[in-house]
């Protein structure tokens, strides 16, 4: 939403100052003057009466007006004891990025008055406030959103998510190191400073602010890499001659591409070519990083799919290739099938010149695979580096004997290339 109106409001502006600039201008009339001054009288009103959702719904109507009157409405808004008119009016004047009101962000983010509020309604303003500053990626916001992120990074995930957005939203070297450190940072599920196990809760917020994290540095660089220590690697290597992104390029669409390459893992999967039914999807998930699918071009049903996924070794547990395949045995008769054709097995496989654990099975889905019907499954695992490569492959018995070949085909045909050695 923010980025559509930002879109229109800067286009919105630029011709303005276009038409301004022409002898063929002509100044506002006093029925549109009259329009503006009736809606934000209307606003205001609203606002002395306390009535936050009629007040809301005016800056709504006024959202797409540049009119200096409604620059100003706003700003006194700000200081409206309801927090949600102050939150909302907050927001608007980040749209239009004004630059009178730029210059309090800043300093609004480290105020702890904002902050240190015992109620969720009173912080609206100050989540208004870091959400604002997304939209403003001023570099000089810096300091404070790294001293708020620090902070809140493992107690308040409101505050550290919008602070780690809006520290991630600058163009800079400095802040793809920082943030690659906070996510780190959020891996780490051991103890605390202090020597004590943390709590669920403290594990959870870390979590969340390392999504944030992994985000803000994948909608900086345009690279999907996984988790800390491979954001290391990549930045160790790049960062001497990086250049960022163009900030509105398009993200490629995996159902155009014929192979994808996981770069930070080094594979590369190709899509089957004996019939037009498979594609590449994001499997919008934080968890999987592609999905390869066939679908029946008669009523789209799923016949066969691949998910792609990684579990780290150093920060997750099982802390071992084959301690992970037993936990898949497990999950396999508890989520995976609710009733077995073919008992689930591990072999240990060497596919593609490289040592495979491999989980397979044969019955009525279960739970997990709900709807499929009658499936084959296999799982192949995979150490690189400190991380364990999860392939699920899922078909239906229903499937064509050709689309079931493709698809193991497709996962133990993977292309792996080989890292080079580090010199001692």
């Amino acid at each position: 939403m923010f980025k559509s109106l930002r879109t229109m409001l800067t286009v919105l502006t630029a011709a303005t100052l276009l038409f301004a600039g022409s002898a063929l201008f002509v100044p506002q009339g006093p029925a549109r003057a009259d329009t503006i001054d009736d809606q934000v009288a209307a606003m205001k009103d609203a606002a002395k009466a306390k009535d936050s959702g009629k007040c809301i719904a005016q800056m709504v109507l006024l959202q797409d007006s540049l009119d200096a009157r409604v620059a100003k409405a706003l700003t006194a808004l700000v200081k409206n004891r309801d927090p949600k008119i102050a939150g909302a009016a907050i927001r608007q004047l980040g749209l239009r990025k004004d630059k009178a009101f730029g210059k309090r962000v800043g300093k609004a983010i480290g105020n702890k008055k904002l902050y240190k509020v015992d109620d969720e309604e009173d912080a609206e303003v100050y989540l208004a406030y870091l959400d604002v500053a997304a939209m403003y990626a001023n570099p000089k916001h810096g300091k404070e959103l790294i001293g708020i992120v620090n902070k809140f990074i493992a107690t308040n995930t409101d505050y550290s998510t919008r602070a780690i957005k809006a520290y991630g939203s600058v163009q800079d070297k400095d802040v793809v190191e920082q943030l690659i450190k906070w996510l780190v940072q959020t891996e780490s599920r051991g103890l605390s400073q202090g020597g004590k196990r943390q709590s669920t809760e403290t594990r959870d917020n870390k979590r969340k602010s390392g999504k944030a994290v992994v985000a803000a540095l994948e909608e900086l660089t345009g690279q999907s890499i996984g988790d800390g220590t491979a954001w290391q690697e990549f930045w160790k290597a790049e960062q001497k001659g990086y250049e960022f992104p163009e900030a509105d390029a398009e993200p490629v669409d995996p159902s155009t591409l014929s192979e994808w390459t996981d770069g930070p893992y080094g594979y590369t999967i190709k899509k089957p070519t004996h019939d037009e039914t498979w594609t590449f999807s994001d499997p919008g998930s934080e968890y999987i990083r592609m999905r390869l699918e066939s679908r029946d071009p008669k009523d789209e049903l799923v016949m066969a799919r691949a998910e792609f996924s990684i579990h780290n070794l150093s920060t997750q547990s099982p802390k071992t290739v084959k301690e992970l395949a037993k936990w898949y045995l497990e999950k396999f008769s508890e989520e995976r099938f609710s009733q077995t054709s073919k008992d689930p097995v591990i072999e240990e496989k060497k596919i593609g010149g490289r040592e495979f654990v491999v989980i397979s099975g044969r019955g009525d889905a279960g739970s997990y695979h709900s709807g499929w019907g009658t499936i084959e499954l296999r799982v192949y695992l995979t150490k690189v580096g400190h991380v364990c490569i999860r392939m699920e492959g899922l078909t239906r018995l229903g499937a064509t004997d050709e689309t079931q070949a493709a698809l193991w085909e497709a996962l133990e045909g993977a292309t792996w290339s080989k890292k080079k050695k580090k010199k001692r």
